[in-house]
């Protein structure tokens, strides 16, 4: 992943008012770079999230230093900053539960292990579409990011598919686990969900019709301009 991608895609779906923006968690945008927040054997978790099925103990600093909402509820005069329960409704625990790991390691793969027992390359696109649904619902930027950075990764390889298996592939439909992602993306009603969703099946239309690797590569770089080195990536692999 780039600094250059991920900075813009911050500014792209985080534009707040300056004084507001100051106050705000930002991503760490060399993502490549995962920094483990360590919390010693004497470090007591102080704020518990908690759900009708499901209650964890957390860490305030944790959570405050990768999510916006988790940071506002426990920085300013809210029940939640007096009681140190945050009650979280209408989310699904799994994926709460995996926003959780995530927070504490901001690493992807390893919540991915933690919470479904396999990496996050085996994580479903319909799956990686509902984290970065929560995540924005959360408001944590690196997490969306992340899950953004993940469902453009399989377009890409879907198009760099086509400089390896040549005419065979010409016509195939974009996978229905991707479509399904879409679908879900755009059910969010989000500005992210929004403009993933619909460039997602613009792109799934236009490799379904790409007779050619560079027809294939000439429409991934026109959905999404800005990651071409995305491609680039996928195709050198």
């Amino acid at each position: 992943m780039t600094s250059e991608s991920a900075e813009r895609f911050y500014h792209l779906y985080h534009q707040w008012p300056r004084a507001i923006l100051a106050r705000m968690v930002t991503p760490y945008f060399d993502l490549d770079q995962h920094i483990a927040i360590l919390t010693g054997p004497e470090s007591i978790p102080d704020v518990t999230i908690s759900m009708e099925e499901r209650k964890w103990a957390v860490h305030s600093s944790v959570i405050a230093s990768e999510s916006n909402f988790f940071r506002a509820a426990l920085r300013y005069p809210f029940v939640e900053s007096q009681t140190g329960v945050i009650w979280l409704y209408e989310l699904d625990p799994e994926l709460v539960d995996f926003a959780i790991h995530y927070m504490y390691n901001t690493d992807f793969d390893n919540a991915a292990r933690r919470v479904w027992n396999h990496p996050g390359s085996a994580v479903p696109p319909q799956t990686t579409a509902d984290i970065l649904v929560v995540a924005d619902y959360l408001d944590m930027p690196g997490l969306m990011y992340r899950a953004y950075h993940t469902l453009v990764t399989g377009m890409a390889r879907l198009a760099a598919r086509k400089s390896q298996v040549g005419p065979a592939y010409a016509g195939e439909s974009c996978p229905i686990d991707y479509l399904g992602a879409a679908g879900i993306l755009e059910d969010s009603a989000t500005m992210v969900g929004l403009d993933l969703g619909e460039h997602i099946r613009t792109l799934a239309a236009k490799l379904s019709k790409a007779r050619s690797f560079a027809k294939a590569r000439d429409a991934f770089k026109e959905v999404f301009p800005d990651e071409k080195a995305i491609f680039d990536a996928e195709l050198a692999r």
